[in-house]
């Protein structure tokens, strides 16, 4: 019994080899209705060869290991697997004899059963390989058909001897259980075989193709031979006509390019020898063709372990495409880095995919130059393009090529951009998209640098508006000085005929409504002062002064003029130098900022006088289009914490009559007074605000060479009035103001002679020439105006006292022309008081004997 049983267990190895053929080919390798039938064929097979060497008990149980097979058929090839398998065993069975049958045929039956079962109990992972949970399953049902098939036959009380019984049973157990274990084990191992196979043979076929497809070649030689065994890769390589196999190595080395020959044969010769290099080395051959090829050898040494004779392999690669391939793209890139060299721009091409850069294909030299960044790391890392970028500038730049891309026509953008070392540029952007397939597309870019270009046109359109607004400054300039003239006259009239009304009155209602009107007039040449300081035509009287003094002096009345919740502070340079300006418009330009500034700080706030040696060079002047000496200067600033001043604003702020203060609480001539003073002066005024920071406005004075004065306030004398005696030739050329200066002059007991024009004025002297004093205006009609007048009556009296009246008053701060330093010069209109103490000062300080 035990013989037959190994011999049963044995055959279960046919098991495996069948399975293994099985599972080695391609038609099975998946499970379809024809590897189910084709299972339950060779696991019936297995189950004839199991059932030949079956044992048979007295009483005709048949002991065999045909079990697992029966259980696994059924596992294995589902219901066409289990009803071949057990149609199979069931003859086998019959053919064993009739001794317990129906009892046979029931446990066969249940163990093939067992096995569609085991298949829900424990499904396939991975086809066909069994998990374990299989084996565990299916041990355990063999042990209960086993089990229950044994109860069966002692209730029938077949096996009438309870030792037979035990010891039979325990070998159907033993038996049944190794046969479910082999026959698991034999299914995985004829998988694992079969899938190696199928490697290997997949493997083959690869190698085969591949052999056969590419331009390489293998060749071997023994050490002493001067032969050669070469492939059929080797023939094609070097164009040999015949069959592979042995070939003189004169043939191949004949062929050789006369400066590789050396290289080779002193390679071959040593790894003959058995100096055995493995590195591959190139050299160059020529075809039967004639055609030079270039080709790569590799060599191995192998050794017979038998013998230990020495053979040496080699393999040998064309690779004349490749290098032909690298020559053309050497060329190519030459070609494009010179046309890169003469391109105003960086040539960038990048390969595109789902919206954004994936592979940067090639950048040329010219990077450096805009980016600040070399060739190589950009080449080595693309996002170097976008290090430090504003996000906006970026965004935009994909936007416009994707826009490209979707549309397929060129596209232009200007972009900018920061290049390595902070550096700000402007670059216009030129690419075209090309769709390459896969959801990808090339972008060809010239990137130039267009710094210089956007600066040039930010300069120009500058200059542009400056040129506008000093043009329109210019112009309302000169209407104002031309409707303040007229005004100046007719309030010069007005004021004094009030004058003379005063004079003449005791009667206190008509005096309060006299003070009123004169007032009135007061308030009108403030106004017409300042609309002649904003177009440069006021009166001024430039001296040295010390702007460190004039800042802490306003200082002093700031804080009169300032609410105590104003700080104020001043930053004032030790070795200031010297400026030139008129003190009282100075005073009253730094009275405006400072009013200015307790605005726009709202009461709550700091305001800061500062002053500094400034030099302007010429590149300044050119940068703002100022019409301003270069040269040193000192810089009087006032700054402030305030709101700061929009856009708008800012552009008309220095106009006349514009204000952004409510009705009633300003003229609008503040600020224009500054620019016109300073201006006028010979300085210029620059205006740094940023909003919710604050502004400051900076006042530029050329320097003067003279020593500063001590004192802005000197007090002024005014010598006694002259005798009555005094004779005045008047020249006026408006018959009101004329008749008023007339009445206020003889009033004061002076004798006057007025005539209308500087021509009746020289002819009047020519014939009469007992003057004391000659008043003037300086523009009048005629040929000669007040300048010329002075000058021809000097030529004959040139200790004539003159005082010189104007409207405008910018001839009257001109030496030369008649006037003199020590000339009195009045701004009409002219106050009754200033007059008479300009003719009283006039006639004391000049009076010629006659």
């Amino acid at each position: 019994m035990l013989i037959s049983i190994a011999q049963s267990l044995i055959a279960l190895i046919l098991a495996a080899a069948l399975l293994y053929l099985v599972f080695s080919n391609s038609r099975f390798s998946g499970q379809s209705r024809q590897t189910d039938i084709v299972l339950g064929i060779v696991f019936g097979i297995v189950i004839i060869a199991l059932s030949v060497n079956a044992h048979v008990f007295a009483g005709g149980a048949m002991l065999s290991s045909i079990s697992g097979i029966l259980i696994f058929a059924g596992y294995m090839g589902r219901w066409p697997g289990a009803l071949i398998a057990l149609l199979v065993a069931l003859i086998m069975r019959i053919w064993f004899g009739p001794g317990m049958l129906p009892i046979g045929i029931l446990a066969l039956t249940s163990t093939a059963m067992a096995g569609l079962v085991l298949r829900r109990l424990a499904p396939f992972k991975e086809w066909p390989i069994p998990p374990l949970g299989a084996l565990i399953y299916g041990v355990l049902a063999y042990l209960v058909i086993r089990t229950g098939v044994i109860l069966i036959v002692l209730w029938l009380g077949r096996l009438p001897d309870l030792d037979n019984a035990v010891n039979m049973a325990l070998a159907f157990y033993a038996v049944g259980s190794l046969s479910v274990i082999l026959t698991w084990l034999a299914i995985i191992q004829s998988v694992k075989l079969a899938a190696i196979a199928r490697d290997n043979a997949r493997l083959l076929r690869r190698i085969r193709l591949f052999s056969e497809n590419s331009p390489m070649g293998t060749f071997s030689f023994d050490h002493g031979s001067n032969e050669l065994v070469v492939d059929q890769g080797i023939l094609d390589i070097y164009g040999l006509d015949g069959r592979p196999g042995p070939f003189p190595m004169s043939d191949i080395f004949g062929r050789l390019h006369p400066d590789d020959i050396a290289l080779a044969e002193d390679r071959f010769e040593r790894n003959a020898a058995g100096e055995i290099d493995t590195e591959p080395f190139d050299f160059r051959a020529y075809r039967m063709d004639g055609s030079l090829r270039d080709i790569r050898s590799v060599l191995e040494l192998e050794i017979d372990e038998n013998t230990g004779n020495q053979r040496v392999v080699g393999l040998l690669t064309d690779l004349t495409d490749i290098r032909q391939a690298e020559r053309q793209k050497e060329q190519a890139e030459h070609q494009i880095a010179v046309i890169a060299q003469n391109i105003p721009g960086m040539i960038y091409q990048a390969i595109w995919e789902k919206g954004a850069p994936r592979d940067l294909v090639y950048v040329s030299d010219k990077s450096v130059d805009i980016w600040g960044i070399p060739r190589d790391e950009l080449m080595a890392d693309q996002t170097l393009l976008m290090v430090a970028q504003d996000e906006n500038e970026v965004m935009r730049g994909i936007a416009a090529i994707n826009a490209g891309i979707e549309s397929g026509k060129p596209v232009r953008v200007r972009l900018s951009i920061v290049a390595r070392g902070g550096v700000r540029r402007w670059v216009d952007v030129h690419a075209q998209a090309t769709d390459i397939g896969d959801g990808q597309h090339r972008v060809d870019a010239v990137i130039v640098d267009v710094s210089a270009e956007v600066a040039a046109l930010e300069k120009a359109h500058k200059q542009e508006d400056l040129a506008h607004r000093s043009q329109r400054l210019e112009a309302i300039g000169q209407l104002t000085g031309g409707v303040a003239h007229d005004f100046n006259n007719i309030l010069a009239v007005i004021m004094g005929n009030l004058e003379l009304l005063r004079e003449e009155t005791d009667n206190p209602d008509q005096r309060s409504m006299i003070d009123a009107g004169l007032e009135a007039s007061h308030r009108g040449a403030e106004l017409t002062r300042s609309m002649l300081a904003f177009a440069r035509r006021a009166r001024l009287t430039p001296e040295p002064l010390d702007l460190n003094v004039v800042a802490l002096h306003a200082k002093n009345w700031m804080r009169r003029a300032l609410p105590e919740s104003v700080q104020i502070e001043t930053s004032l340079l030790a070795g200031l130098w010297s400026a030139k300006a008129d003190a009282a418009s100075l005073e009253s330009a730094l009275l405006n900022l400072i009013l200015n500034a307790r605005d726009a700080v709202g009461g709550h706030g700091k305001v800061t006088i500062e002053t500094a040696n400034v030099r302007i060079d010429q590149a300044y002047v050119d940068s703002r289009n100022e019409p301003l000496e270069p040269g040193r200067y000192v810089m009087l600033a006032v700054s402030d914490t305030g709101s700061g001043i929009e856009g708008d604003t800012l552009e008309h702020m220095f106009e006349p009559f514009f204000t952004t203060k409510a009705p009633g609480s300003g003229s609008g001539l503040g600020l224009s007074m500054v620019l016109g003073f300073v201006k006028q002066s010979g300085g210029t005024v620059q205006v740094y605000t940023e909003l919710n920071q604050g502004t400051t406005f900076k006042l530029y004075f050329p320097v003067s060479d003279e020593t500063p004065v001590a004192d802005l306030h000197l007090p002024r004398t005014v010598p006694a009035p002259a005798a009555q005696t005094s004779r005045i030739l008047l020249a006026e050329d408006e018959s009101a103001v004329r008749r008023m200066l007339i009445a206020t002059l003889e009033a004061a007991g002076y004798d006057v002679v007025a005539v209308g024009s500087g021509d009746a004025a020289l002819s009047l002297f020519k014939s009469d020439p007992h003057f004391d004093l000659l008043i003037t205006d300086i523009v009048m009609p005629g040929d000669l105006q007040g300048t010329n007048l002075a000058r021809a009556l000097r030529e004959t009296h040139p200790d004539l006292p003159m005082i010189f009246m104007s409207g405008y008053a910018a001839e009257a701060t001109v030496h030369g022309n008649g006037l003199r330093p020590d000339d009195i010069r009045l701004m009409k209109p002219v106050p009754r008081g200033d007059l008479l103490n300009a003719v009283a000062q006039a006639l004391t300080a000049g009076k010629t004997p006659k």
